[in-house]
């Protein structure tokens, strides 16, 4: 029969090992969750809906599909970098904030490619549609057509929007089908 101390040697030696098990599988799992640990901080230190630095397109130094017919030359620019041109100038009272038209509006990127088109109406100093647009079409009449073209900072700006990119300049042609007077006068 072994001695006492031999079986406190063996049960420490069990032990022992048994530990160096626990502590092996416990490094492991350290490793592991340091690796995650570094994943993870890295992970969020990456926005991933973050492109980094956008470059916002400056209506005069681009050039625009000859199938959207711009001549900037022919062009209005108003204060706000807007660039608007009367392709009919329709009847009645210009519009103006706080009307109500009805319009319908096709939409495109410089190189041609269509982004949205349909019909709606808003509000005009809602908030309803981007600044450009707004300011695009004030002063507009009924049965008036008038072409657009609209900065990004006054558009969808440096985070794009649906089908349209970070930075991207925007054309409309918009024609003005009903306006609804909230003051008649």
């Amino acid at each position: 029969m072994p001695s006492r101390d031999h079986r406190v040697y063996t049960n420490r030696s069990l032990v022992s090992r048994h530990l160096e098990d626990e502590m092996r599988a416990l490094n492991a799992s350290a490793r592991w969750l340091t690796v995650l640990t570094s994943v993870t901080m890295l992970a969020c230190s990456i926005d991933i809906a973050d492109p980094g630095p956008v470059e916002l397109q400056v209506i005069e130094e681009i050039e625009f599909a000859s199938s959207l017919g711009i001549d900037l030359a022919a062009m209005e620019m108003l204060g706000t970098g807007v660039y608007i041109q009367d392709l009919t100038v329709g009847e009645g009272a210009p519009l103006v904030w706080g009307d109500q038209p009805r319009v319908r509006f096709a939409g495109w990127l410089n190189d041609g490619t269509g982004f949205d088109s349909g019909e709606f109406g808003f509000l005009m100093g809602n908030n309803q549609v981007v600044p450009g647009f707004e300011q695009g079409i004030f002063g507009m009449r009924l049965g008036g057509v008038r072409r657009i073209i609209i900065p990004p900072i006054l558009a969808y700006g440096a985070q794009g929007g649906g089908s349209v990119p970070p930075g991207a300049v925007l054309i409309f042609e918009v024609e003005v089908l009903e306006v609804v007077r909230l003051d008649p006068s």
